[in-house]
């Protein structure tokens, strides 16, 4: 997207995990005293999976994804989430959207569905305008958003799931 207009409608997407014991930042300790120190984590941390998109102008989301995505899951988070909100704010005929390579994305099914919704409006793996290939999966949710929402939820240290919900809402 060269053209800074067409830029500017692009919404990306992407989704994030937030977890129960989040830390703000990666943890590395060096130790004269103690060489083997270790810390027990456990394995599988109570999460939240969120998906949002982002424009230069617009947020939407973020919309939980309560199990694991696959093609109908993330086409009905689509069709009963964001399409609406594009609609509401009055920029489905108008936004181009942008996917990455995830295999749900990437499904036939999902692939025509984009098709009826966003025709020749969307970035993505086999998509009309394609996501180039081994491109880092770098967006402004990436960039910004979950960094964000990941700090401000560690310093309100919820205590169960449904906190954990109410802190990133």
């Amino acid at each position: 997207y060269d053209n800074a207009r067409l830029r500017s409608k692009l919404m990306f997407s992407d989704k994030c995990a937030i977890y129960l014991t989040q830390k703000p930042y990666n943890l590395v300790m060096w130790s004269n005293q103690n060489p083997h120190f270790h810390e027990q984590v456990k394995q599988f941390p109570p999460k939240l999976m969120i998906w949002a998109a982002m424009s230069e102008s617009a947020l939407i989301g973020p919309f939980f994804i309560e199990d694991s995505e696959n093609a109908d899951r993330y086409q009905q988070l689509l069709r009963e989430e964001f399409i609406p909100e594009l609609e509401r704010r009055g920029l489905l005929y108008s936004c181009h959207y942008q996917q990455d390579g995830a295999p749900c994305h990437t499904a036939l099914t999902t692939r025509h569905f984009l098709d009826i919704h966003f025709p020749g409006r969307w970035v993505g793996k086999f998509g009309p305008t394609p996501w180039p290939p081994r491109s880092p999966d770098l967006t402004s949710c990436d960039n910004a958003l979950w960094g964000i929402i990941k700090r401000r939820v560690s310093q309100e240290k919820p205590a169960s799931v449904a906190e954990l919900r109410a802190a990133v809402t």
